[in-house]
């Protein structure tokens, strides 16, 4: 199938290009894209096609990840950023309207524009504001715009819009505009007003903590025709969070097709798309979303950000901050060497292409020769071995590549910073199951899960096996075990009585959020040889503090031996099959040598401890 698309030199997507665009779309911006609802996207990526002279997405690919410049009009042709002056024009009066007459003299206003684009709305509220304040109703004001397309982040910070755009602007407003910037074709705002904005790269997804943003909250946020184009689940998320966010009787701004998802939340309507928040508690309410890890800042492990392009860096950081660790950015190597010599941090996150005297791989050995010994980890906008060969030369843990996808960035510090977990003891109950097995793996595996209880802790598999003849295995392994056999999605809550097992080039691991258990699917390097790996899986629960029953099995080489012995060092219980009941004696024995098994037992035993705890 091929999706034909009118003016644009009769370049065409075909069925598969349009489902990586989708899934691209998805992955960055929470988006669940179709071509009939949203087919601006598509043409947004065609049009970048055409501007770099690629014929096929797949070109186009290459050349993103040659170009962190064409990187970010990527994500900002998969961004939908519709906006103009004074959209939906009656809630800003209604905004006028009430804090005139209800408004203390002495306040100062901090407000919040969630998906602001170039800035116009941003802009508007702060007419509003700014009038409001020369009219003594309030005594100042500070407004936050938040968006995850660094383009339009860039066209908001700069200022400067189209003359032709002027007309929108109500008469009454024009404090916004800079007068002597109009001329023939654009116009700036006036710098006393821009001064009192910024502008943040954030991904409403993972949000920054409250105290990373304000202490005392938002007394206004504007989440404005966003919400239109997220599931009932995501819709739920966000407002969660500007419910978490605002001040008590704070102001909530929808757009007119959106009033209705406010209807079950605490807020009275007022007029216009303007909500009053009606929460009566003494404390806001915690997003469920949001890890309580959030909610306090620990002391440790802090994390330094060596990045020269702001947005990036203010990206990184929300996502940091957001997993509940210390971050601080810098963008000159030179000053990160002075801030290493003054203060302690335990990693250092540096991008490769930095715009300065030195490069990433230069300063991470100036920072060796200035003492640090922690870990690092290279961000770069290209997938290069040789890269990664000179990274891992100087003790680079990894190379992280832009844009950044928020499970594999959590998963990879929670492998660095390990939380202890609590010990299980023989007669508790386990929630959950981890198996991996190489050689000699299927029948093992089928001999220990044979007829597993009904009441079940999720079973998940890594077994080292050709492709082709992985899913009729898996569906063999849950026939004869009676386990169900899970859909392997991305994002999936793990639940009992299933079987987890890849049965694709793929990783598989676990996040948690909250109380709940989720599924992670990775496509990144193979690790020991291996796609899926064993490792992976074992290393995904890192930061989980469930009780956790774990057995590595027949096979040859070392994977998931390591990861054994970090689930032991979090008192997770773990198990290796002897040399007598292994087909192949490789994989246990690693474990074995590295003390990673608290149990050395035949397949026959680790049966009978596992029913015992299920």
């Amino acid at each position: 199938m091929r999706i034909q698309t009118q003016n644009y030199l009769n370049l065409n997507l075909d069925e598969q290009e349009t489902k990586t665009i989708t899934k691209l779309a998805f992955d960055i911006t929470g988006i669940q894209i179709n071509y009939q609802n949203h087919s601006v996207v598509y043409h947004n990526v065609i049009q970048r096609m055409l501007t770099t002279g690629c014929s096929s997405l797949v070109d186009y690919l290459s050349k993103v990840n040659q170009s962190e410049e064409e990187l970010r009009y990527l994500i900002s042709a998969l961004t939908i950023h519709t906006t103009s002056w004074f959209r939906e024009a009656g809630s800003f009066e209604s905004l006028f309207a009430y804090f005139s007459k209800n408004m203390d003299s002495s306040k100062k206003i901090r407000a919040l524009s969630i998906g602001c684009s170039t800035g116009e709305e941003v802009y508007s509220m702060a007419a509003v504001l700014d009038l409001l304040m020369t009219n003594r109703s309030i005594a100042d004001y500070r407004i936050e715009g938040w968006d995850i397309d660094p383009i339009s982040l860039r066209a908001a910070r700069e200022g400067l819009y189209q003359r032709d755009s002027f007309k929108k602007i109500p008469e009454k407003y024009s404090n916004v505009i800079n007068d002597r910037s109009i001329i023939k074709k654009s116009f700036s705002i006036n710098t006393d007003i821009k001064l009192r904005c910024s502008f943040r790269a954030v991904n409403i997804f993972i949000p920054p903590s409250l105290e990373t943003i304000s202490s005392e909250g938002y007394d206004i946020i504007f989440c404005r025709n966003l919400l239109i184009y997220f599931s009932e689940d995501q819709i739920n998320k966000v407002l969660d969070f500007c419910l978490h966010s605002l001040t008590y009787g704070g102001l909530m701004c929808v757009g007119s097709s959106e009033t209705g998802s406010l209807s079950l939340r605490p807020f009275l309507r007022l007029d216009h798309g303007l909500f009053k928040s009606d929460t009566t508690k003494q404390e806001r309410p915690s997003p469920p979303f949001l890890s309580t890890k959030t909610q306090t800042p620990v002391p440790n492990p802090t994390i330094l950000i060596v990045e020269d392009e702001r947005d990036i860096s203010e990206l990184l950081k929300s996502y940091i901050l957001s997993f509940g660790y210390q971050a601080q950015e810098c963008s000159s190597p030179n000053q990160a060497l002075t801030m290493i010599k003054t203060s302690k941090f335990d990693l250092i996150i540096t991008d490769f292409n930095l715009r300065a005297s030195m490069d990433g791989l230069e300063f991470l050995e100036a920072a060796q020769k200035a003492g640090y010994k922690g870990k690092s980890i290279m961000v770069s906008g290209i997938a290069d071995k040789d890269l990664a060969k000179k990274c891992s030369a100087l003790g680079c843990y990894d190379v992280i590549l832009k844009p950044f996808n928020p499970q594999e960035l959590e998963t990879m510090l929670a492998s660095f910073f390990p939380k202890k977990a609590k010990i299980v003891k023989d007669s508790q109950k386990v929630d959950l199951v981890l198996l991996g097995a190489s050689t000699g793996g299927p029948e093992t595996l089928i001999s220990l899960l044979f007829q597993m209880p009904k009441s079940s802790p999720p079973v998940m598999v890594v077994q080292h096996i050709e492709r082709e003849f992985s899913l009729d295995f898996a569906k063999r392994l849950a026939q004869k075990s009676g386990l169900n056999l899970a859909k392997m999605i991305d994002g999936e809550r793990i639940i009992p009585g299933h079987l987890y097992i890849a049965t694709g080039d793929y990783h598989i691991g676990v996040r948690q959020i909250d109380q709940e258990m989720y599924l992670v699917l990775n496509h990144g390097p193979k690790i020991h040889s291996s796609r899926p790996s064993v490792d992976f899986l074992f290393r995904s629960i890192k930061k989980i503090e469930q009780q956790v029953f774990a057995a590595l099995l027949t096979g040859m080489g070392r994977d998931g031996a390591e990861g054994l012995g970090e689930l032991r060092k979090l008192g997770a219980k773990t198990y290796a099959q002897d040399e007598e009941s292994c087909v192949v004696f490789g994989m246990p024995k690693e474990a074995i040598r590295i003390g990673a098994a608290e149990h050395i037992l035949s397949i026959q035993k680790i049966r009978e401890n596992l029913i015992k705890v299920c």
